[in-house]
């Protein structure tokens, strides 16, 4: 839980400079925070990674006539500022929360020569960029699996996060009868086969259960509380809405059986983002005149990219050059340097063909 939270703004868009120190303890009280000064509807990007948290502090901003912007993380909060996207007030923990070493966010940016008050100021405006297009590797194995040394992106994908945390009871594993216990980790196994199998049964969904924290993590005592988190992707949205929701409801059923507590966060949710399908169609044609083989392969993006953000700027495309595997974040990565020449030479082609009207 956050014990106090900073907020600065540039003095952009007209409205003036604004100060905010508030302090949150976990519950609603009264008055918890002052203004130096009041502007008329001035735009809050709130960073918050607690769901919770976050509506509490957006309701009570918004009862007092901010409008609100919330993101879960430092990350989504940059793209968002470089991106045009309007805020008079930055507000967030990332200056006062640091990283495992203690370094903060803008320690980080100071140490690299820059000031983090002055992000806003970089932001481009609407109708300045014609167009964003992305080169990456795929990062997974449809391109090789197919013969195929590029592919256009027809979308990337949307995300949700959710937290579980499960609460139950720790107890000596010889003494306690199996009928008796209210074991965390034994719900939690259940919870990731659940995760799989719905992901499974959904089409064009997949599911990760890529965190787990177990207490007190012993060999010879009954886990009394186990923190999960599951990444959910589709490029289809209503598909991922769907599967959360099932989620959500057969994870209750689970902790109500086994008698254990049970909160469930939803820390990220961000919707899928489709490409410009003229800049796709120019990229298919340089695809097709650079590397041959027909007509060019498209394939959505299974993970998230700057074009995201991006989207909120102008229109986006990508270009995805096949890699060795599937692998990526992995000292095994490997894209091949005659797939990679013809990246480029694709990507010139396509930059000789744009026409930005």
């Amino acid at each position: 839980m956050l014990g106090a939270i900073l907020a600065k703004t540039a003095n952009i868009r007209g409205f003036p400079r604004v100060a905010l120190v508030f302090r949150v303890r976990g519950r609603r009280t009264g008055k918890r925070w002052t203004m130096a000064t009041q502007a008329q509807r001035p735009r809050v990007l709130l960073v918050e990674d607690e769901f919770l948290l976050c509506d509490m502090i957006a309701e009570a901003l918004s009862e007092h006539g901010f409008e609100v912007y919330a993101v879960a993380n430092a990350k989504d909060a940059l793209r968002h500022l470089t991106c045009g996207s309007p805020c008079d007030i930055l507000l967030t923990d990332i200056n006062l929360q640091g990283d495992v070493d203690g370094t903060t966010l803008a320690q980080a940016l100071a140490v690299y020569g820059k000031d983090p008050r002055q992000i806003p100021a970089g932001a481009y405006p609407r109708g300045d960029a014609a167009a964003y297009v992305e080169v990456h590797i795929e990062q997974g194995p449809v391109l090789e699996a197919r013969q195929r040394a590029l592919g256009v992106v027809t979308a990337i994908v949307g995300q949700t996060y959710l937290a579980v945390d499960l609460h139950g009871e720790a107890g000596h594993a010889g003494t306690v009868p199996m009928n008796l216990r209210r074991d965390a980790l034994a719900g939690a196994a259940e919870i990731v086969r659940l995760a799989e199998e719905l992901a499974r049964d959904q089409r064009e969904v997949v599911a990760t259960v890529g965190q787990l924290s177990v207490e007190p993590n012993a060999t010879n005592v009954i886990a009394s509380r186990v923190m999960l988190t599951l990444d959910l992707r589709s490029t289809l949205d209503e598909s991922r809405r769907q599967v959360a929701e099932r989620f959500r409801s057969e994870v209750r059923a689970i902790a109500d059986r086994r008698q254990l507590g049970l909160t469930i966060t939803q820390t990220r949710d961000i919707n899928t983002t489709p490409c410009d399908p003229r800049l796709q169609d120019l990229l298919a044609a340089a695809v097709t005149r650079i590397a041959g083989g027909g007509e060019a392969l498209r394939l959505g993006s299974g993970a998230g990219h700057d074009g995201q953000a991006m989207a909120r700027l102008c229109p986006v495309a990508m270009l995805f050059v096949r890699c060795r595997g599937g692998v990526s974040h992995n000292p095994l990565e490997y894209a091949s340097p005659r797939d990679m020449g013809l990246a480029v030479a694709t990507l010139i082609e396509f930059i000789g063909n744009f026409d930005p009207k």
